[in-house]
């Protein structure tokens, strides 16, 4: 639906007139982006208290567990990191310019290749087997937790047209309208029958806050962040009505390894202190008016795209060749040049800011997350989850101390000869100002009574030596299979110790 609301103004000045993108800023926000004059502010307040009413009362109503045809409202809860505006006056990243700088390159939008088609089942849509040869995530019926299973064979509603988007991830979604849920797969095709196979996928809502948790701190299997597809997608019926309200996704080619809220893992392999954890949550500077914008050579749909960067922004989700927004696959849109891979070209990446990090990118952690400073729980063993594979415990000594804020696990599932990796991403905690100068990595492992073989361990300061990156990594070797592995990563400074352990039974080789 798309809404405005007018009130005449005061004094012969102008009326005022509010899309619903705008009314969701401060006034203030509202009079400096725009010029209005300020006898408005009344009269403007009271036609976005009525307008948001009615906006909030529409999309409780298009959530309700259905997506009624023809819709263009968001997917996923008002209150998601993906619809909610950046706060006022945000704190940035204080070195954001040399890390915008260091993605390189000009913003694209191509819908042709590498982006999701979107296909909608009913009620009537027959069911098919998708058999997948790699992981899968069920997330529980309010998206707010989710479980992973191997070669899973999932039952899910695909239309008959239903194919995946050109390029070699051939990706797709499917969205049942009579249920809300949502389905991803990652390397999708046609099986035998009337069956199909892709490498990974997961099952979702749209009625859910697209932050699923583990509760094991697990990655969703999903792309690169470990968010739903469906999330920041640009549609062509938003473009059409002139007004994107959420925040876009955005993938470019050397996003760094780690994570922040809403992603909940990283693909991304990108090295040095510029690197942005996927996750990162980027923003159009907001001062900018439309006049300079145009000036860009900026109309049409990319203004529309500018308006929501500025007031969204844009969350960091994967690799990509090129620095990339993601607009709906053509075959599904039918764009017919609305949008071309050059669309959003003029917005500069020199007029982007990045959010604070240590703020969680400007909106809260989901509900059941680990709060900042806790320790993880264990990665279970995904192909059995009834049988623990490993155990981790988390401790720190000391009244002040580095807290662990993000870990990941590569290896989980303890085969022999295999390597194993533990990265950890820690901040000052209570009463500490800062990374202490002097910082040890200790990276202690042992099978039985045997010491297991360490590779060069890293640890290095990251954001202005305001984190602390620490990666410690073993070689697990042949011959073990059923013995126990005991590995810590400790960091060690000035006045107290910061240690992980972790305890796994080794399986077969792979």
């Amino acid at each position: 639906m798309r809404t405005k609301s007018s009130v005449s103004g005061h004094g012969g000045a102008p009326a005022c007139t509010i899309a619903p993108t705008l009314c969701r800023l401060t006034m203030r926000d509202v009079f400096h982006i725009h010029g209005w004059p300020r006898a408005l502010a009344g009269s403007c307040a009271l036609a976005c208290g009525a307008l948001l009413m009615a906006l909030a009362a529409t999309h409780e109503e298009a959530h309700a567990g259905v997506v009624p045809e023809g819709s263009c409202s968001p997917p996923y809860q008002a209150s998601s990191p993906w619809n909610t505006p950046i706060v006022v006056g945000p704190a940035y990243e204080p070195n954001t310019a040399a890390r915008v700088n260091a993605i390189g390159g000009s913003l694209s939008s191509d819908p042709t290749q590498f982006t999701y088609p979107v296909y909608y089942a009913t009620a009537s849509t027959p069911t098919r087997q998708v058999q997948l040869s790699g992981w899968f995530s069920r997330a529980n019926a309010d998206g707010t937790t989710f479980t992973n299973h191997e070669s899973a064979t999932v039952q899910v509603p695909v239309p008959p047209a239903a194919a995946p988007a050109s390029g070699s991830d051939a990706q797709v979604i499917i969205i049942d309208r009579s249920t809300g849920k949502e389905w991803g797969f990652f390397n999708f095709s046609t099986g035998a029958g009337n069956t199909f196979t892709a490498a990974n996928g997961y099952g979702y809502t749209v009625n859910g806050s697209a932050t699923p948790v583990h509760a094991h701190g697990n990655g969703f299997v999903a792309r690169g962040a470990g968010v739903p597809y469906l999330a920041g997608l640009v549609r062509k019926c938003e473009i059409q009505a002139g007004s994107i309200d959420h925040a876009l996704a955005f993938a470019y080619d050397a996003p760094g390894p780690d994570f922040v809220f809403p992603a909940t893992k990283s693909d991304g392999a990108g090295t040095g202190p510029l690197a942005l954890p996927e996750g990162a949550r980027l923003q159009l500077d907001p001062a900018l008016t439309t006049a300079q914008i145009n000036a860009w050579g900026c109309s049409g749909a990319c203004l529309t795209i500018a308006r929501a960067l500025q007031i969204y922004g844009m969350y960091v989700v994967d690799n990509a060749g090129r620095p990339k927004m993601m607009m709906e696959f053509e075959g599904t849109a039918n764009w017919n040049g609305l949008v071309t891979a050059q669309t959003a070209s003029p917005i500069p990446l020199s007029a982007f800011k990045v959010l604070d990090l240590d703020s969680g990118a400007g909106a809260p952690p989901p509900t059941g997350a680990i709060p900042p400073g806790e320790p993880p729980a264990p990665p279970p063993s995904q192909a059995n989850p009834k049988k623990k594979e490993k155990k981790v415990k988390s401790s720190a000594k000391g009244t002040k101390r580095l807290v662990v804020v993000a870990y990941r696990v590569r290896g989980r599932h303890l085969r022999a000869d295999q390597r194993f990796e533990a990265s950890l991403a820690l901040r000052p905690g209570p009463g500490m100002k800062r990374i202490p100068k002097r910082v040890r990595l200790r990276c202690p492992a042992r099978i039985g009574s045997k010491a297991v073989p360490v590779a060069p361990a890293q640890l290095r300061r990251v954001g202005k030596k305001r984190r602390l990156s620490a990666v410690c990594r073993w070689s697990i070797p042949a011959g073990v299979r059923g013995k126990k592995l005991r590995a810590s990563v400790r960091v060690i400074y000035a006045g107290g110790e910061t240690k992980i352990r972790f305890v796994g039974k080794i399986r077969r080789a792979v």
